[in-house]
């Protein structure tokens, strides 16, 4: 049974092996995400939110959100990932529903999920779309030369 909470200390390296796992992410990527899950872990930064899905006590995915500094209401999701043992069991568009309903709490009205263009990333970018997010803008060769940035949207109606 899947169950969602907020991240823990000792998630750390379970989380560091299911990025490693995915196979989709870089040195340096993964080392910018350990740094956001540090800032929480060690001080308590309020900026990032994370939430972990446990399955039996074992941390199987993870994902990291924000409010878009200088918005009213605009949120990013930093990060999901999903234990590729169990990658299309469900795990990762419920974290993201999840996600979703947090925001919408807080008065998010519209949420952005970048990604890249490349081929190793269509199944990410099929499941963004699976998930109700419209591919809103495409910068071309923004990660490299034929590697393009393309950033989802979702909307809500506002709260105000």
């Amino acid at each position: 049974m899947i169950k969602f909470r907020n991240i823990m200390s000792e998630d750390r390296m379970a989380i560091k092996a299911i990025l490693e796992a995915t196979k989709h992410f870089s040195e340096s990527d993964i080392g910018i995400a350990m740094e956001l899950v540090d800032s929480v872990i060690k001080k308590h930064d309020l900026t990032y939110r994370f939430v972990v899905a446990e399955n039996g006590g074992q941390v199987v995915g993870y994902g990291c959100w924000g409010e878009i500094p200088l918005t009213a209401g605009a949120y990013d999701i930093y990060w999901i990932a999903v234990d590729p043992e169990i990658q299309g069991e469900g795990v990762g568009s419920r974290m993201l529903a999840f996600m979703e309903d947090e925001i919408m709490k807080s008065q998010g009205r519209v949420i952005l999920i970048e990604t890249s263009s490349s081929e190793d990333y269509q199944g990410t970018r099929h499941f963004y779309e699976k998930c109700g997010y419209q591919l809103e803008s495409r910068i071309q060769d923004y990660y490299k030369p034929g590697d393009d940035r393309c950033i989802y949207v979702k909307r809500f109606e506002p709260f105000y």
